[in-house]
């Protein structure tokens, strides 16, 4: 499958901050491709860089073919951008606000339909009275107005209501179907798990994981939850099943195995062994924000401004 974004171990530091530190991913076309990250991992700094927005200190990237930093007039007409700080007039209506974006390509969406699409048919309100959630489906709209190759979107969902959030995804399936490749970050593993075909996850401004959703998901282990009528130290059932066990209380241990068979009847030796009942057993099956969690740490700056 041809790629639409191959960069190579990009860096970028401001100031004492290394913001990006040998950053590699490639994007195959035609894909939902997520970009998922805890606050500063260097997120938007990398999108910066792909979109020719900010350079590199290192490394490189190519965007369509192109490097975006040399030759970005001849990759913005074929790119869209949703960013969470947008340079939208406030003084302008919704239409209005299409139209202008509309005259900068060769080739547009219809005005009207998009519009309808995205929710803000007959809104004449001006730009900075929108409410947050239509402020995000404006910015989804003028994104996409141009029939852009390739649209990056930052967080497209935030401030929107249960309704609005759906008929955005239900959009960007629309964009995929139609040939488009969507390079999307988001803080909602659900929308992420829903939407995405691959999936790149970042930790101190480093991809540390990307794969396929369903396959990066499965690789990693389920666990199981045991419950018994009498305390139970972690270590010692660790010990007998041979597997990780997380003490979950003086009753509880959290066991990270696939629950088999095998396995089962080893609980139940254990069990007997040791005059212990069973009170509760829970096949905990991993999602993407099980997986995330495991694989980022906690020492990522608080304000992903500072490291963008």
């Amino acid at each position: 499958m041809t790629a639409v974004i191959e960069a190579s171990s990009l860096s970028k530091t401001y100031g004492t901050q290394r913001a990006l530190d040998d950053f590699s991913l490639t994007v195959p076309s035609g894909v939902i491709f997520g970009i998922l990250g805890p606050n500063g991992a260097g997120k938007t700094t990398a999108i910066e860089i792909m979109l020719g927005l900010r350079t590199s200190d290192q490394g490189s990237v190519t965007v369509l073919g192109e490097n975006p930093e040399k030759h970005y007039m001849r990759i913005a007409p074929r790119v869209g951008a949703m960013l969470q700080q947008g340079g939208i007039n406030p003084g302008l209506k919704p239409r209005e606000a299409l139209a202008l974006y509309s005259s900068f390509y060769s080739q547009s969406l219809d005005i009207d339909d998009l519009l309808e699409r995205v929710g803000l048919k007959g809104v004449t309100t001006i730009v900075r009275r929108l409410s947050g959630g239509q402020a995000q489906s404006l910015s989804l709209a003028l994104a996409i107005i141009g029939k852009p190759e390739l649209v990056f979107l930052d967080e497209p969902t935030v401030g929107m209501d249960p309704r609005a959030r759906r008929r955005t995804w239900e959009i960007i399936e629309e964009l995929r179907t139609s040939g488009t490749t969507v390079v999307l970050t988001t803080h909602l593993m659900d929308e992420a798990e829903t939407l995405c075909d691959e999936i790149a996850i970042v930790s101190k401004g480093r991809v540390i994981a990307q794969g396929d959703t369903a396959a990066l998901i499965s690789s990693h282990q389920d666990a199981v939850d045991l419950e018994f009528a009498s305390p139970v130290v972690s270590s010692d059932l660790e010990h007998v099943l041979g597997v990780s066990c997380e003490q979950r209380g003086a009753l509880g241990v959290r066991v990270t195995v696939d629950p088999t068979p095998d396995f089962l009847v080893r609980v139940a030796a254990y069990a007997q062994s040791h005059n212990l009942l069973v009170t509760r057993f829970s096949s905990q099956s991993k999602n993407l924000e099980d997986v995330f969690i495991e694989l980022t740490d906690e020492t990522q700056p608080s304000d992903e401004s500072t490291s963008k």
